[in-house]
């Protein structure tokens, strides 16, 4: 790896640690970028927008980039909050080292930095992207300022809807409450004046999602459902937009479509969209030209970039919805070709030349070949299972990020105050000494929640130790804590202390823990008394796990199949975490097991041999496989 991409990939994990870049050597000549977000960086548009921005920008400076990343976490209420104090901070941040080149995502950021440029980046060049051409104001076009921009066009994703589905009679709008969701029904309105004839206009406003739900199941599977955002319902509760997404496709008999593209795969059918990864492209080539000297800093130009029309293949499927009314330029993802169709007869020219060299192979030294296979398939059941974990983690990253925002507000906020007892002319050094052990203990608590996630996720070979099954629970349950409490969920544990150990790596029993908790969570979540339960014993056999939740419980058709390899009754689910939850516990000589609960919801049971009965029971304890 070049020492610059090596140097980015340091200071990209010292902001996934600290919320911020902290200052460090950088190569001589590095072009320094500071990329300023108007939401949260766990929104999904971030991670669709800013990978094509670097890679465009990366590939095409004529000097190693060093990209700094803030956030103003403006979502969902559309305004800066303590807009002077974050410009504060900002100033004081870049006074040593002001970037070359500014670049704001999204309308919010684009307007901080034209408001407060000439304090924080006098005669920087700034290039924006992801901002609506309805949100460009001409002042905001100041010399040096250029940018990419992009058609927010409801009417568009409403005219696909009706292509597909020509003989519907009723359209219904889902938003939310927030100034966000509403200034997509602003958008949605103008976009139906005047209203369409013959259709039925219904709008879900604000719902809470439970009464929101309930309201989609009434709908007749000839309807069309339009999701425009869900941030904030009436009651003041806040949701994950894609979350909520999924819970409103899951209730809706009748198909849902979108107006952003990273709802795509997520339970619409479609959209018509702006291009995230095109806009993001063309930012970075025009910061590139810009940091090469290939365009004079203090040009305005704006770029525009036109809306693509996406469906899911998937979604048009389970709808019984016809390919061929869709518009000729119109994407479908998700719909692989027919491996004959996609491949003709070469296939089979090359399928008999690998059966000949397989058969030559196999009488020359099948037992190297054996062992060989041997070692793939378990490479690749690690593969699969580091897959789990990043997948996992992916469904937790809202949870994450919220748990780590507490300890960094404390820091900020005690070093804050720390600053304004400096400012006494007689401080008080026993209550500085306070404020710096509360700093201490607020980043000691951040840096074990990084721990945990970094130890998690680390892919690396088997390693075999003595093992406390209760520890492995406890780790478990911190980690998907806030997720729980996020769902309404109400976690419970009882976990036998001194629990004999078991042999067996922790980071693959850490995933079956989690894979058997985050199922839990699901099942649980529309449960009237939502609980789960988990709880670690000694048992007959040796260890037991278990974990419990008070769902709908598993229908008895499907607890003969629950553990197979993609069999699952989730709408989005791959099946694989039950499957690898199997693999694991019986490379580690257990078993697991799932069955009804005595009242409602179901109960998964993992049971593994403890240390001495495993050589009492084989003489040598055998290593697990994954």
């Amino acid at each position: 790896m070049p020492g610059n991409k090596l140097l980015h990939v340091l200071l990209l994990a010292g902001w996934v640690a600290s919320g911020t870049c902290s200052a460090v050597s950088v190569e001589a000549g590095s072009a320094e970028v500071l990329v300023l977000h108007s939401a949260d960086l766990s929104i999904p548009a971030s991670t669709l927008f800013d990978p094509a921005m670097r890679e465009a920008l990366e590939r095409n400076s004529r000097r190693p980039v060093l990209i700094r990343t803030e956030q103003l976490a403006a979502l969902p209420d559309l305004v800066v909050a303590d807009d002077t104090e974050t410009a504060d901070r900002l100033a004081r941040k870049y006074a040593q080292r002001p970037p070359e080149l500014v670049m704001p995502v999204g309308s919010i950021a684009l307007d901080f930095a034209v408001r407060h440029r000439a304090r924080l980046w006098p005669g920087v060049p700034i290039i924006f992207y992801a901002v609506g051409t309805d949100r460009l104001r001409r002042d905001l076009l100041q010399p040096g300022i250029s940018g990419v921009t992009h058609s927010t066009d409801v009417g568009r994703t409403i005219s696909l809807a009706r292509r597909l589905q020509p003989q519907a009679p009723e359209l219904v709008l889902v938003v939310g409450s927030s100034a966000y969701d509403r200034r997509w029904r602003a958008l949605a309105r103008s976009a139906l004046e005047p209203p369409p004839a013959g259709l039925r206009i219904a709008w879900l406003e604000g719902m809470p999602l439970l009464q929101l739900q309930q309201r989609l199941r009434q709908l007749e599977p000839t309807a069309i459902v339009i999701y425009l955002s869900m941030l904030r319902d009436d009651a003041g509760q806040d949701y994950i937009a894609r979350d909520a997404l999924r819970r409103v496709a899951e209730a809706s008999p009748a198909p849902v479509y979108g107006v952003l593209e990273s709802m795509l795969g997520h339970g619409i059918v479609g959209g018509s969209f702006q291009d995230f990864r095109t806009v993001g492209a063309q930012a970075g080539l025009l910061a590139a030209r810009v940091l090469n000297g290939e365009r004079a800093p203090q040009i305005s130009e704006v770029f525009h970039t036109e809306p693509v029309c996406e469906v899911d293949g998937r979604e048009l499927r389970r709808h019984g919805l016809p390919g061929a009314r869709l518009p000729p330029d119109c994407r479908t993802q998700f719909l692989p070709a027919p491996f004959w169709e996609a491949h003709g007869t070469a296939p089979v020219a090359a399928g008999a030349v690998v059966i000949v060299a397989l058969l030559c192979a196999a009488a020359y030294s099948q037992s190297r070949r054996r062992a060989r296979a041997e070692a793939r398939a378990q490479r690749r059941e690690r593969d699969l299972a580091h897959a789990g974990r990043l997948v996992a983690a992916g469904e937790l990253s809202a949870s994450l990020s919220h748990e780590l925002a507490q300890p960094l507000a404390a820091i900020l906020s005690n070093a804050a105050a720390g600053q304004l007892m400096l400012q006494e002319p007689v401080p008080d050094l026993q209550e500085l000494r306070e404020v710096l052990m509360d700093i201490r203990d607020a980043d000691l608590h951040a840096h074990s929640v990084i721990q945990r996630l970094t130890d998690f996720l680390k892919k690396r070979e088997l390693r075999l130790e003595s093992i406390d099954l209760s520890a492995v629970a406890r780790d478990m349950e911190k980690l998907v804590g806030h997720e729980a409490q996020r769902r309404g969920v109400l976690l419970h544990c009882e976990l036998q202390p001194g629990l004999p150990p078991v042999l067996g790596d922790r980071v693959q029993l850490q995933q079956v823990a989690l894979n058997l908790l985050m199922n839990a969570l699901d099942a649980a979540a529309d449960a009237p008394a939502a609980t789960v339960a988990v709880r670690t014993r000694t048992c007959p056999e040796g260890v037991l796990l278990e974990v419990a939740d008070s769902g709908a419980g598993i229908p008895a058709e499907n607890l003969p199949r629950l553990f197979d390899s993609f069999f699952t009754t989730k709408e989005h689910g791959m099946g694989l975490g039950l499957a690898l939850a199997r693999m694991i516990v019986e490379a580690h000589q257990g078993r697991i097991s799932a069955e009804n609960g005595p009242a409602s919801g179901a109960v998964f049971r993992v049971v593994l041999p403890a240390i001495a009965t495993r050589q009492q029971g084989s003489g040598a304890s055998r290593p697990a496989r994954p």
